[in-house]
């Protein structure tokens, strides 16, 4: 509902999932016409257990395995890819790593000036992003009722703009 009620050509977009687990929202992602998409997992079992869940989703012929890149790594440490990105937070960490990130997201805007758009799920830090260089992106139309009315958990959209 939430891609549905944000107005972008999400073909242009790169999807990273920080916080990946074992893939379901990747795999979900993977239905969208997204450039490429990306899971970046701290916890060792999730991250096998995603490479597992996708090996078996291009075995079915479900996915193209080469438009997913799993990561087994901290994202305070992992570059975030060049183009325009959208990045997908559900509520992975709290404020003293969160805070931390946003200044990674910030500064590799500063070094690639490009639409970076976070899909904040069950937004507990939001106020982080109430910064100069950040502009919140209402959801609008029905898919933003129904994500309203039956979505499990809020979600707000913030992107960093030129």
């Amino acid at each position: 509902w939430t891609l549905s009620a944000i107005d972008l050509d999400l073909a242009d977009y790169h999807f990273v999932d920080v916080g990946s687990g074992w893939g379901y929202a990747l795999a979900v992602a993977g239905v969208y016409p997204f450039r490429h998409l990306t899971g970046i997992e701290f916890a060792g079992e999730f991250h096998d257990m995603a490479c597992a869940n996708f090996d078996n989703l291009a075995r079915n012929g479900t996915i193209d395995r080469d438009r997913v890149t799993l990561l087994h790594a901290s994202a305070l440490e992992t570059e975030l890819p060049p183009g325009p990105l959208m990045i997908l937070l559900a509520n992975p960490f709290g404020e003293a790593v969160m805070r931390p990130f946003l200044e990674r997201v910030a500064d590799s805007h500063r070094r690639n000036p490009r639409p970076i758009t976070i899909l904040y799920v069950n937004p507990k830090h939001a106020s982080l992003f109430g910064r100069d260089d950040v502009v919140e992106i209402p959801l609008k139309g029905p898919s933003a009722q129904l994500l309203r009315w039956f979505g499990p958990y809020p979600v707000r959209v913030f992107c960093w703009h030129d």
